[in-house]
């Protein structure tokens, strides 16, 4: 493949006054066509997504959870939830998660919990065409991953009440060298 300095070298042996051939002008076309910066960088960052919006997982009675995680095997993942509290509880919840996510998601996060500050908002009135949401503002969050294939997502301080909402979007990369 032509580097930047072979097409450099290539136009510059281009005489000016029509003295060129079509072979010389295409030789330097070629080149430039063939230069390396030109191509696509391949890559070993392998894509993967686990999508579960169309069906909620349950953490008991207490709340429902839509999430997705998608991003780079051993490299980074996004984590998007919307999060849907059915009974008053402490806030310390705890999701199933899809057979073989576990293994993927602790390649990328080296920790067990990451602590983060995520939106909360209440629905205030319970009928459907009026229902008042109101932004209560930023809460803790930790994000925790326990064998055998459990999300553990805990609200400290924070009692949530029946309709509270959370919906986020957080991007992980934990290393393992980080302490």
């Amino acid at each position: 493949m032509a580097t930047r300095q072979d097409v450099e070298t290539a136009i510059q042996a281009i005489e000016n006054g029509g003295n060129n051939t079509a072979k010389e002008v295409r030789d330097v076309l070629t080149k430039l066509l063939d230069y390396t910066e030109n191509n696509e960088v391949e890559s070993d960052l392998i894509p993967f997504e686990n999508n579960n919006f169309k069906k909620p997982v349950k953490s008991g009675g207490n709340a429902v959870m839509f999430y997705s995680f998608r991003g780079f095997e051993k490299f980074s993942v996004n984590f998007t939830m919307a999060l849907k509290v059915l009974k008053k509880n402490e806030g310390n919840l705890s999701f199933k998660l899809e057979p073989g996510l576990l293994p993927k998601l602790k390649e990328i996060i080296a920790h067990n919990k990451i602590s983060f500050i995520v939106p909360y908002t209440v629905r205030q009135g319970m009928n459907n065409l009026n229902n008042n949401i109101v932004n209560i503002g930023p809460v803790p969050m930790v994000f925790a991953l326990e064998e055998p294939n459990i999300l553990k997502l805990d609200f400290p301080g924070v009692g949530l009440s029946k309709s509270d909402m959370i919906y986020t979007s957080i991007q992980l990369h934990v290393p393992a060298h980080i302490e």
